[in-house]
């Protein structure tokens, strides 16, 4: 069930004049349901659709890391959350100091219906594109894609399914397309002692999606809502 209806206003400034314009937007049909978990639910933030909503079902109350991204790079993201009311819980933006094309959150959610919404700020360049979103409340439980191993170090990167991840994200660590790190590793049989759940990697360009860190030497279960 789609919680947003309606219309969404803003003031736009012109920079290129003096005046503040008011615009009313109609809100778009929800673009689907999150599984949380699970694969990258998809939209598209166009001209005459500023924003993307998708429906969030919660079943089970704790951590959840919830995240947008675009392989567009001039894309500047805004990331909402908002409850069965139709009331804001909580909005980031810019909280990545690297790029605008993703955004993420860690909230402690209560069950319950909930609409994820992404935004984009325009300014100049590009004004949207193809829009993906994840949710996750275990690193257990996210599903490999790919991964980025470094297990002479003691860790190994497990890239989620329907990421943006690919090999340039795996500088310095032996890179996978299909495998996940329970498979590349498998050989060597090492103990699993903790990992971390996280949605941003600082060194590139653009969006990638959820990774779960597992660690073969020392560390404990934790959250990240960036690196």
């Amino acid at each position: 069930m789609h919680l947003a209806s309606g219309f969404l206003c803003v003031s736009a400034f012109n920079l290129n004049q003096t005046t503040t314009t008011d615009r009313c937007k109609a809100i778009p049909t929800t673009s689907g349901s999150i599984t949380i978990n699970g694969t990258s639910s998809s939209g598209s933030i166009v001209t005459n659709s500023p924003l993307v909503d998708f429906d969030l079902n919660v079943t089970s109350s704790g951590n959840h890391i919830i995240t947008a991204f675009t392989s567009t790079s001039t894309v500047d993201l805004i990331l909402e959350l908002t409850n069965s009311a139709g009331t804001v819980v909580i909005s980031k933006t810019d909280t990545n100091s690297t790029s605008s094309s993703r955004e993420r959150l860690l909230e402690n959610l209560a069950i319950g219906t909930y609409c994820v919404r992404v935004k984009s700020y325009f300014v100049s360049g590009v004004f949207g594109g193809n829009i993906k979103v994840q949710v996750a409340n275990n690193p257990t439980l996210v599903g490999s894609g790919s991964s980025c191993n470094f297990i002479a170090n003691g860790s190994c990167y497990d890239f989620s399914v329907g990421g943006n991840h690919n090999a340039g994200v795996c500088s310095g660590g032996t890179y996978s397309s299909t495998n996940s790190c329970a498979t590349v590793n498998a050989g060597a049989s090492p103990t699993i002692s903790g990992r971390c759940l996280f949605s941003i990697n600082a060194t590139t360009a653009n969006g990638q999606g959820l990774v779960s860190r597992v660690y073969y030497s020392a560390g404990n279960w934790c959250y990240h809502s960036g690196k």
